[in-house]
């Protein structure tokens, strides 16, 4: 399959310029983006040290704009904003927290509070919990709709560098099962090994993870990729050299024949 984009990335070369809230307001970046530097040292290091790097790359991408822009859960002005809260779990996630306390352990950093820009907004696990119980599908519509700006952002790079290395862009397709445990999931079911789990469809362009469906128990393997692709996939732009799809073959069967 190939895909091609026939029209102009609009939302990022026009200079676009966000309505920003009251609250919590996020200034926009300046048009030239940072210039990062990395050094080696042999002291001991934990994830946080990299957060600095994470947040600049963060600015870059524009991820705090298009978060206060798209997703709207918090109703009063107080506390931490809706971008401040996912941005406080998206670095405590990305430098190694496994568990939702892990906010807790960047909230005790001031060092790396400050480094990312969030001093004094980093919400304590409970609050998070809250907050995120109340998300709702037009609020998922939202987080959505900016995962598909930060790829429609980082694709073409990764596309034009795969075509110079590799001679082709490869798309990969894949389901994987979500086992869980308790009482708690709702959707869960019994799944092909047995255990009770979820199905995660996802798309890979490169090493880039561009889309992801988490599918009730018991979904198939095969699935239905269709409507994932083209609401994901589809309007990327990967560039004029051919596109190989690597897929299960029953993926293969079911879905791109």
């Amino acid at each position: 399959m190939v895909w091609r984009v026939r029209r102009a990335l609009d939302f990022f070369t026009s200079g676009v310029t966000f309505s920003s809230p009251a609250r919590a307001s996020i200034p926009m970046p300046a048009d030239k983006a940072p210039i990062l530097s990395f050094g080696v040292c042999d002291d001991l290091l934990t994830g946080l040290a990299g957060l600095p790097a994470l947040a600049a790359l963060a600015r870059i991408l524009r991820l705090p704009w298009l978060l206060q822009e798209y997703v709207h859960i918090k109703v009063r002005q107080r506390g931490s904003s809706d971008a401040q809260n996912l941005l406080s779990l998206i670095f405590a996630l990305c430098t190694g927290g496994g568990h939702l306390n892990a906010v807790d352990a960047l909230a005790a950093d001031a060092a790396a509070c400050e480094g990312a820009g969030l001093q004094g907004t980093v919400p304590n696990s409970r609050r998070l919990g809250e907050y995120l119980a109340r998300f709702n599908a037009k609020a998922l519509d939202g987080l959505q709709a900016c995962v598909r700006a930060v790829s429609a952002q980082v694709v073409p790079v990764i596309a034009a560098a795969c075509g110079k290395q590799l001679g082709y862009v490869p798309v990969f397709i894949d389901g994987t099962g979500i086992e869980v445990q308790g009482k708690q999931f709702e959707g869960a079911a019994v799944g092909y090994n047995g255990e009770r789990q979820y199905w995660l469809h996802s798309v890979f362009v490169g090493r880039a993870w561009v889309s992801a469906r988490l599918n009730a128990g018991g979904t198939d393997v095969k699935g239905d990729f269709a409507e994932q692709l083209a609401a994901d996939v589809d309007g990327l732009d990967l560039g004029p050299q051919p596109v190989w799809a690597r897929a299960d073959a029953a993926v293969v069967f079911h879905n791109l024949s």
